[in-house]
């Protein structure tokens, strides 16, 4: 199909001119969310002895059960089924079933302490000694080690949503390892600040935030570029981080009675909030609430939004220095990192739900009827809620299913937009969608003979080039493309022509030629562009939807090298628009 002709093969996914799209998958049977806190000192709280974990229900904010675990129990991690607890004096991994809340197996894992599980249900990962044991969630026995320097200290664990990549934080050597979970290798290791304890990943699998207890910092790693930056306000003693599900917002125990709030985009703390006695572990729900563990055996619970404060404060049975995530399923529910096809056809979007890149019928996967025969379909983030909604541009005028619920409501409930900037000349306008000032909405826009025309202000009119944006990238004849194509957070834009994509790399907004911005090959003239997240690593692959044939550019390189290597898969009929999406 070509080769690339610039050393850039990968990029982060944001989508074609149809972007992305998620009406939600079907249903599964889950136990009902609750929030798992580890009980560590003996003499903290008005229960027994400690060594216990309390189970407080989140709908009412009461504690419903107290599961007897091993002694000092320290991390925690959850996945659809089971929470995982470490107990570091006793030298083991406590398994609890999440629908009787007994425990049903244990784990020899020497001084455990940070535990994270991956989303697929498979893997349980431990830092222990000087080692991150991988314990098969299936047999709960440990199945490989992972050694690391002696003395490094390992201590908080956190897994990317695709469950590729596996963080560790090292106490005593002030670094972040990076473990790929294929080979149960290190594969890399970042030097972060002073005694590095918590850490964390967002959903898209783009940032890691690492906070660090002994120079009251916050690190942030961009995954794409490796690249660190050290946030520089004050955060004293910071020990948990967590990330909001829509990325949005992060936040920060700190030793001196407070969590701080991140804004995600401008890594600027928007707000402090006084929560319990010396807080430690921090995690998100659904709703945005932030759940915060402290050693004065209460749990504080901050409200979903500006400004912050603390709605509920929960007793539990002892003071905590919890790890990890601690609130169940499907309260904490990511989105599926990976991109799953669909295609739209006469009216009706036809998705691949099950990610299996066939065609199983409406049951099994979707079938939604939004538009009519002649419609152009667009779907993007409308709300800024972290679901991808979808929508048809008519004649000019944009229906948007502002409420996600995959039918038309009218105006009144949903969107109309007449997102039509004056033209010039004859020709038809190509809609485009993409979160063009980072802020997590997808804007509008439209491409026309070569000129970009985009919703700057996100008002869904046009505002003239002064207030919205106008340039030139491309010619007429090119399929528009969008992508956060450099890790900023923002949509950045592209053409493809004939099977060669030329992206604007640096963001200007111009083309500055193959030296500066990426050209490569990938594709045959006719073919319809597609980008996706292909093996949910978070970074956006290339390729082309040819008469319902789908090319994947599954290692990332930027050439085709087969169906035995990438991926081949057919989805749809000769003549459908093809949609990429986590459905």
């Amino acid at each position: 199909m070509g080769s690339i002709s610039r050393g850039r093969s990968v990029w982060r996914a944001v989508g074609t001119v149809t972007v992305l799209l998620c009406l939600g998958g079907a249903g599964r049977a889950e136990a009902d969310p609750f929030a798992y806190i580890p009980n560590s000192f003996f003499d903290a709280g008005p229960g027994p002895l400690g060594n216990t974990v309390s189970v407080i229900d989140v709908a009412t904010n009461r504690v419903v059960a107290i599961v007897p675990v091993g002694i000092f129990p320290r991390g925690v991690g959850v996945n659809q089924t089971r929470v995982y607890v470490s107990n570091f004096g006793s030298g083991t991994v406590s398994v609890i079933d999440q629908l009787t809340n007994r425990v049903v197996a244990t784990v020899p894992v020497p001084s455990p302490k940070g535990v994270a599980a991956n989303l697929q249900g498979t893997r349980v990962y431990v830092a222990g000694g000087d080692a991150v044991a991988v314990i098969d969630a299936a047999t709960n026995t440990v199945v490989a080690t992972v050694p690391l320097p002696a003395g490094w200290g390992p201590f908080g664990v956190a897994v990317n949503s695709a469950g590729t990549r596996v963080y560790v934080t090292n106490a005593i050597a002030n670094t972040l390892s990076i473990i790929d979970t294929a080979t149960n290798t290190v594969v890399g290791a970042k030097l972060v600040g002073s005694n590095p304890i918590g850490v964390a990943v967002n959903p898209a699998g783009g940032l890691v935030y690492v906070a660090n207890s002994g120079s009251g910092r916050v690190s942030k790693i961009i995954v794409a570029t490796g690249a660190s930056i050290t946030l520089q306000a004050p955060f004293v003693g910071a020990q948990g981080v967590a990330v909001s599900r829509d990325g949005s917002r992060v936040f920060v125990t700190k030793a001196n009675g407070t969590v701080s709030v991140i804004d995600a985009t401008t890594d600027i703390v928007i707000d402090e909030v006084v929560v319990g006695s010396v807080p430690r572990g921090v995690s998100v729900d659904n709703s945005g609430r932030a759940w915060v563990i402290n050693e004065d055996a209460t749990v504080s619970v901050l409200s979903a939004s500006l400004p912050y404060t603390v709605v509920a404060t929960i007793p539990v049975d002892g003071g905590s220095q919890a790890l990890g995530r601690f609130l169940t399923r499907p309260l904490f529910k990511e989105l599926d990192p990976t991109s799953h096809l669909g295609v739209f056809r006469d009216g009706v979007w036809f998705l691949d739900r099950s990610g299996n890149r066939r065609w199983d019928g409406c049951g099994a996967d979707g079938c939604v009827g939004f538009g009519v025969p002649g419609d152009t379909p667009v779907a993007g983030d409308w709300t800024g809620t972290a679901r991808t909604k979808i929508g048809v541009v008519r004649d000019r005028t944009w229906l948007l299913d502002l409420n996600g619920n995959g039918q038309w409501d009218g105006c009144d409930v949903d969107a109309c937009h007449d997102f039509a900037p004056p033209k010039r000349r004859r020709g038809p306008d190509v809609p485009v969608v993409g979160d063009w000032t980072g802020t997590r909405r997808a804007g509008l826009g439209v491409f026309r003979h070569g000129v970009w025309l985009l919703d700057l202000n996100g008002n869904g009119r046009w505002d003239g080039c002064d207030v919205d944006a106008c340039f030139a990238f491309g010619t007429s004849g090119d399929v528009p493309v969008v992508g956060d194509w450099n890790g900023t957070g923002r949509a950045e834009i592209g053409v493809f022509r004939d099977g060669v994509w030329r992206l604007d790399i640096n963001g200007n907004r111009q083309w500055d030629g193959c030296d500066v911005d990426a050209c490569f090959t990938f594709g045959l003239p006719g073919d319809r562009p597609v980008v996706g997240d292909w093996d949910g690593t978070g970074l956006a692959r290339i390729g082309v939807l040819r008469d319902g044939a789908w090319y994947l550019d599954l290692n990332g390189n930027g050439q085709w090298d087969g169906c035995d290597v990438d991926a081949c898969a057919g989805f749809g009929l000769a003549g459908d628009e093809g949609a990429v999406g986590s459905w």
